[in-house]
């Protein structure tokens, strides 16, 4: 049957999913479904008290249901985080009084949210540099695009709002190019190639991407650096900027990242996510001057492409 799927903002401040299950579904699966939510939080949700069939309260996750029952969620609004400066060993790549770049460390959450209310990028940027644009939300300052928790190396930082608003044009008009260093199992053919593969949300885990034909499009472009034993290292140009997009793209491919604990064999593999922000080149977003930045490999990553190169 075809999903009668409704979702309504700003009802007493919360998010209201509602939409027609499946035969045999169990309830906090067709929430999940319904409200694009992880798995986890549809539960959690369900067990505080904030799930109906067919308006009647339902607590049990794992309550079968019946095709076309009527499953709805209230989504509560966010807890406001509170964010302070913290004082982090950040290294400032460039900056002046529009815009500024950091070298973020592999292991190092951007910015705050369930789970990592402290410690992130945005807390030490605060104690660091001399302001962050607004626009991005009180638990965003500042950020205009995102790494990987486990993704190292160059991002850059609005320290205004006019800053933020021209970067994040620059950014969805693609003008702004991005280049990773990724290290990744197995050898290509060819020394240079095009990946164009729509993604979007897993299918059935709300955590993963993946390559679905009802993604976003999305092109990666890749060029052979170096060959290494069992592995190559790339240079990848990324540009569309989906969540995960070099990972899912290079896993679907055959050659996952080395390090890759979601989308390949992580530690047997890697120590660490082998994959870095390298470069990013752009015209300044107020001064329009050319602005080419670099950062190098961290020791980690570099200690691990130099065994596998001593291994050839």
């Amino acid at each position: 049957m075809k999903d009668n799927i409704k979702y309504i903002n700003n009802i007493n401040q919360s998010d209201w999913c509602e939409g027609q299950a499946l035969v045999g579904e169990r309830l906090d699966a067709a929430l999940t479904r319904i409200s694009g939510r992880t798995r986890s939080f549809i539960e959690k949700c369900v067990r505080d008290g904030f799930a109906y069939i067919d308006g009647i309260s339902a607590t049990r996750p794992g309550q079968r249901l019946r095709e076309g029952q009527l499953a709805s969620v209230m989504i509560p609004p966010p807890r406001q985080l509170e964010l302070l400066p913290e004082e982090m060993r950040l290294t400032i790549v460039y900056e002046d009084d529009d815009i500024a770049a950091v070298d973020k460390p592999a292991g190092l959450v951007v910015h705050p949210s369930c789970g990592h209310e402290h410690g992130t990028l945005v807390n030490g940027l605060l104690a660091q540099l001399g302001g962050l644009s607004g626009i991005g939300g009180a638990a965003r300052p500042g950020i205009v695009h995102r790494l990987d928790k486990d993704t190292s190396g160059l991002l850059l930082i609005a320290k205004n709002d006019r800053a933020h608003v021209r970067l994040s044009e620059m950014l969805a008009l693609h003008t702004v190019r991005k280049t990773y260093l990724a290290a990744i199992q197995g050898a290509f053919a060819e020394p240079s190639g095009r990946i164009d593969a729509p993604v979007g949300r897993h299918q059935t885990d709300r955590k993963k991407m993946a390559v679905t034909q009802n993604g976003k499009p999305s092109t990666t472009l890749w060029r052979l650096r170096e060959p290494l034993k069992g592995a190559s290292l790339l240079e990848v140009d990324l540009i569309t900027g989906r969540t995960h997009q070099i990972r899912v793209h290079m896993s679907a491919n055959g050659h996952p990242i080395l390090g890759d604990t979601i989308y390949g064999l992580g530690a047997k593999t890697a120590s660490r996510l082998m994959l870095h922000s390298w470069k990013v080149s752009l015209l300044h977003p107020i001064t329009e001057e050319p602005l080419s930045l670099e950062v190098q490999l961290p020791s980690a990553f570099e200690k691990i492409i130099n065994g596998l190169k001593l291994s050839l």
